[in-house]
C-alpha cells in the first residue's frame, strides 16, 4: 500500500494513567493499513480520483499527439519559409501549453489525493477515539507502520480482544453506507441534542 502511515500514532489518552477494567486490555490496537484496504469510502474516493486522473491523461495524450503532428509538419516544410515560421511558432506555443497543463494536472491530483487522505484519516481517528472511550481504553496504537523500505511492526504482541480493527472498519462502512443513502443536502436534520458528525500523471509526456 502506497500510503505512508508517517507518525500517525493514533493515541487517545483518557487519563494520566492507563487503567484496566474487569480484565480488559487498557490499550487497543488498530491495523491502519487494513482499515484503508477494507474501507468502502476510501475505495470510492480512490475510484473517483482514478477516473479524474484517467480523464486528465487523455487530455495530455491528445495534446502530445498535436505536438508530434506539428513537429512532423515542421520537418517537412522549407526552412525559413512563411509556413515554417508559422509552424515553429505554433509548436513553441503548443509545447508550452502541454507542459503547463501537465504540471497543473499533477498539482491538482496531488492536492486531491492529499485532501482524500487527510479527510479519511480524520474520520478514522474520530471513529477510533469514540470506540476507545466506549471501551474504556486509555491508549490506542497502530498495529503496523509502513515506510518506504517496507512494513515493520510497531506492536510485538496484543491480546486479540485488544484489536479494534474489525470494529473500526464496520463503523466506517456503516457510516459511509448511510451517507450514500442520504447525500449531504438530502439528509434529515439532526435531532436536538444529538451529536453532529461532522497526482501525479505518470504517463504524461514532458
Amino acid at each position: 500500500m502506497r500510503y505512508v502511515a508517517c507518525t500517525l500514532a493514533i493515541v487517545f489518552l483518557a487519563g494520566a494513567a492507563l487503567r484496566s477494567e474487569a480484565g480488559k486490555p487498557a490499550a487497543g490496537v488498530v491495523d491502519v493499513n487494513l482499515v484503508f484496504e477494507k474501507s468502502a469510502k476510501w475505495q470510492d474516493m480512490e475510484k473517483v480520483l482514478e477516473a479524474r486522473r484517467a480523464s486528465y491523461q487523455q487530455e495530455i495524450d491528445a495534446l502530445a499527439q498535436e505536438v508530434e503532428k506539428l513537429r512532423d509538419a515542421l520537418e517537412k516544410s522549407a526552412a525559413g519559409s512563411p509556413e515554417f515560421i508559422r509552424l515553429q511558432a505554433d509548436l513553441i506555443k503548443k509545447e508550452a501549453y502541454l507542459g503547463s497543463t501537465s504540471q497543473q494536472y499533477d498539482l491538482e491530483l496531488g492536492r486531491a489525493d492529499a485532501a482524500n487522505y487527510d479527510g479519511f484519516t480524520a474520520e478514522m481517528d474520530a471513529a477510533i477515539a469514540d470506540l476507545a472511550r466506549e471501551s474504556g481504553l486509555g491508549l490506542v496504537i497502530q498495529r503496523t507502520l509502513e515506510t518506504s523500505e517496507g512494513e515493520w511492526r510497531s506492536v510485538l504482541y496484543a491480546d486479540p480482544s485488544a484489536d479494534l480493527t474489525a470494529r473500526i472498519i464496520e463503523r466506517l462502512n456503516a457510516k459511509h453506507s448511510q451517507e450514500k443513502k442520504w447525500p449531504a443536502r438530502a439528509r434529515p436534520p439532526a435531532r436536538r441534542g444529538a451529536q453532529r458528525t461532522a497526482i501525479t500523471t505518470s504517463g504524461a509526456r514532458r
